[in-house]
């Protein structure tokens, strides 16, 4: 999970998300909001919760993203609030990967006043952001990322209500088996609209 507060009110840059998304977990089909037309440069008001979705295989995985999240109105000095809510997988890279460059999109609609804080973390500003994305996007995972701009806390503290994602199904694993590790590749880096491999 993820909060955000902006500076000014923003759109769902959903093109942008979209390309992003695609560049980072390339074997998903991407829509990001309801109102997400397919073209480029598609931009969605946030009049409600948006809902990102990616299609593969046999799979579909969701995240909503809500306006107006009270966890994030402490910022008084901001106008405008987003939660980034668990995504529908217990896969935690895949978790992690889309919370880290969906927030950095959402961040970049407002490269001045946008802050994020991942849950147990600290507040981030754009650029600490996009640092923390990149190494998510390398393999680091989102806690250690986040831990080199201050304390991490324990993701259940009480500090924060409950989402909904967080309810856990009796009997359910709490956590998915590890995968199988994957060959090595080219270290991602960042790039206009997305990320990509060193090299290619």
């Amino acid at each position: 999970m993820a909060d955000l507060a902006f500076g000014k009110e923003i759109e769902l840059p959903a093109g942008a998300l979209r390309r992003a998304l695609s560049a980072a977990l390339p074997l998903y089909v991407w829509t990001c909001g309801e109102d997400d037309d397919g073209s480029a440069d598609c931009a969605v008001p946030f009049r409600r919760s948006q809902l990102i979705m990616g299609r593969s295989a046999g799979m579909i995985v969701t995240m909503t993203l809500e306006p107006g999240w009270p966890a994030a109105a402490e910022r008084s000095h901001h106008v405008f609030t987003l939660a980034l809510h668990h995504p529908t997988t217990e896969d935690r890279d895949l978790a992690e990967r889309m919370l880290a460059v969906t927030a950095l999109a959402l961040c970049q609609a407002d490269r001045e006043g946008s802050q994020c804080r991942f849950e147990g973390g600290p507040w981030l500003d754009n650029g600490q952001v996009e640092q923390v994305a990149e190494q998510v996007m390398n393999g680091k995972g989102l806690p250690a990322a986040i831990a080199a701009f201050g304390p991490v806390q324990a993701a259940v503290d009480g500090g924060e209500p409950s989402r909904p994602e967080q309810v856990q199904t009796p009997g359910a694993k709490a956590d998915a088996p590890p995968a199988a590790p994957e060959p090595a590749r080219a270290p991602f880096v960042r790039r206009a609209g997305g990320f990509g491999r060193k090299g290619l």
